[in-house]
């Protein structure tokens, strides 16, 4: 992990901050989306019913979706989701708005 990042995470960051600024901007998308006429559906992959509580500001209903990020099919750099991971994940999300 380059220096940066470790200094960030070890003096810096916390999950609450990070839940804050997390839905701070979901709140951001969702108002400028709605500013400009466009359908919008939101999701998480936050299985966890704490990481899902909203501030009481934020108008934004999260659908919550279902896989293990730590099983599913990497991408060539072995961190990220791979293209299978992106169309499981798709297709449920398709099968919510729908």
């Amino acid at each position: 992990m380059p220096k940066q990042n470790h200094d960030y995470y070890e003096d810096y960051y916390t999950e609450s901050d990070h839940r804050l600024q997390a839905h701070q901007h979901i709140t951001l998308a969702h108002h400028h989306l709605k500013s400009v006429g466009c359908e919008q559906h939101h999701f998480t992959w936050e299985a966890d019913a704490y990481q899902l509580e909203q501030p009481s500001w934020n108008p934004v209903t999260l659908h919550p979706i279902q896989f293990d990020y730590h099983t599913m099919p990497r991408a060539e750099d072995n961190i990220h989701p791979g293209v299978q991971a992106h169309r499981q994940v798709a297709e449920e999300m398709y099968q919510k708005i729908r």
